[in-house]
């Protein structure tokens, strides 16, 4: 699944597949990036991208954020942190992994 999170205003509607600012786990660029994804939203954020592509994947499901309330409501305070805001019409995009 991939879920994006929008800045509140942005004119440069270029954002970023998660993973990108962060090293690569065990060799995986594809992947959810399990011990960093909380450091991708203010790393994003000061690059002036205005999205996260979000990965939801196999390799990555019991690390990521999507799974738990708890979880989802730390990716709000990180959204908070930022110009970006939490879209209620987030949406699946697409599914990687298996």
């Amino acid at each position: 699944m991939t879920f994006v999170t929008e800045p509140r205003t942005s004119l440069n509607r270029i954002g970023i597949m998660q993973g990108r600012l962060t090293p690569p786990l065990d060799g995986r660029f594809q992947c959810f990036p399990r011990d960093a994804w909380a450091d991708e939203f203010p790393r994003a954020a000061e690059c002036g991208l205005a999205c996260i592509e979000w990965i939801y994947d196999a390799f990555g499901a019991d690390a990521n954020p999507l799974t738990s309330s708890p979880g989802i409501a730390r990716m709000k305070e990180l959204a908070a942190g930022t110009a970006w805001s939490w879209s209620r019409s987030a949406r699946i995009t697409s599914w990687t992994g298996r």
